[in-house]
């Protein structure tokens, strides 16, 4: 390595780097291309192929989240949705996988309380309708399904390629194979082009809000169960508009957009977590209304919920102190694991053959970006950052399934937005 922090090879080393590499093999260094325009691996706004994407970027299609179930309410592990056996385990986690609902396994009590048949069917199809239409609606809004220019580019985080990665706490097993010194780490424009698209599409996550219910909730020091849910519903739609800033997400049709909003939102929610919560003060703080430090007192907004909700603290907790500070930091990072848990096949209600090659290509290329990212950061040390993220995604799994019965009893009906009881229900 120069006195720059470039890498230099010898003609020597180089002819005998090339020799080792398998002919005409994609992603892969070639002796046209410049030595420093080498990418670590093709990343050219297409997915790679399967057996060139890096680990674990196999769509989460076993991480779907069906309808506010809860294993507090007499939930039964699901059969994996591409005919696993049943109860298989996500790799890196205790968490069995879950893939479709069905009226015997819903929560809510509903064949108990009918005598199942077609009675539970019609109780079903009514108790929905009008919860999709909350998603359905927030789709359709008025809002500008074009992600707004950001005038100045950011700087992205300067490279660390010294970084020392701490220890797992989790003891994640992992064989990592020492990778090749003689490796070029910087973004390609290609890749720099993809990493600007995700910021223009999170560009006003953060504007402020000036007026509205939310905003009382924001405002009020002692926030009950319905403020947390007006302060998620802002979150939510803005997800919303987030998704239509994504180009593929516009390729979807309109139930796929349903079905990857329907049972990604809460797995989003807490992905954004990670990037709020302060554990010094043990809150999560935002900056979502101007000139105020509004935060929720983790603690206080869990007490008010129901008698499942101490064990879900704990589970939200352990997932926010699961990532390295360097990562909790990097926005940017967050968004990316937040529009790979967006586009991710999901089955409730089930999506069609065109929805899953798009949304599976999408999910394989926000991974591969990422794992670049990671990379042209922290150079050798990103693989021990990315080969983390199985644990991190089953962990997230485990907090959605259990999360749906949460405000239960907790909220009135009409004191709280209606697009977040589409995901947590009050009654």
């Amino acid at each position: 390595m120069d006195d720059n922090g470039q890498v230099v090879l010898t003609a020597e080393e180089y002819k005998n780097l090339l020799a080792r590499i398998p002919q005409n093999q994609p992603g892969l260094m070639n002796e046209e291309e410049p030595i420093n325009k080498r990418a670590a691996y093709n990343c050219n706004g297409h997915p790679m192929p399967a057996e060139h994407t890096p680990p674990y970027s196999a769509p989460m299609s076993d991480m779907s989240l069906s309808r506010n179930n809860s294993t507090s309410s007499g939930m039964q592990p699901l059969n994996h949705v591409n005919g696993a056996p049943h109860g298989e385990m996500i790799p890196g986690s205790s968490v069995p996988t879950q893939s479709h609902f069905d009226i015997a396994s819903f929560g809510m009590g509903i064949v108990t309380a009918t005598g199942g048949g077609d009675a539970a069917e019609e109780m079903y199809r009514k108790m929905t309708s009008f919860y999709d239409q909350c998603i359905q609606s927030a789709l359709d809004s008025p809002e500008s399904q074009e992600p707004k220019m950001i005038e100045n580019k950011p700087d992205y985080m300067t490279p660390n390629h010294n970084f020392q990665y701490n220890a797992d706490p989790y003891h994640v097993a992992a064989e990592i194979q020492p990778l090749e010194r003689n490796v070029n780490y910087q973004l390609n424009a290609t890749e720099l082009k993809a990493l600007d698209n995700v910021r223009e599409a999170f560009f006003g996550m953060d504007d402020p809000m000036e007026q509205g219910r939310q905003l009382q909730s924001f405002l009020k020091a002692n926030k009950s169960p319905a403020d947390i849910m007006n302060i998620m519903d802002v979150t939510m739609r803005r997800f919303v508009k987030v998704a239509k800033g994504v180009p593929a997400f516009r390729e979807v049709s309109q139930e796929g957009k349903f079905s990857l909003l329907k049972g990604g939102m809460i797995e989003m929610l807490t992905v954004r977590g990670v990037t709020r919560y302060d554990p010094h003060t043990n809150s999560f703080k935002t900056p979502t209304i101007k000139g105020q430090n509004v935060s929720v007192n983790v603690d206080d907004m869990f007490a008010k919920l129901n008698s499942n909700a101490q064990a879900q603290k704990e589970k939200c907790l352990e997932f926010f102190g699961f990532f390295d500070e360097e990562i909790k930091k990097n926005e940017l990072a967050v968004y990316l694991v937040m529009l790979a848990v967006l586009f991710s096949v999901r089955i409730d209600p089930p999506m069609n053959e065109n929805d899953v090659r798009i949304v599976t290509d999408q999910h394989n290329h926000f991974m591969s970006l990422l794992n670049r990212y990671l990379e042209s950061l922290y150079g050798e040390q990103a693989r021990r950052i990315f080969e983390r993220l199985p644990k991190a995604l089953g962990m997230l799994n485990d907090i959605a399934r259990n999360a749906g019965m949460l405000f239960m009893g907790a909220v009135r009906s009409g004191e709280a937005e209606e697009l977040p009881g589409e995901f947590f229900k009050i009654k």
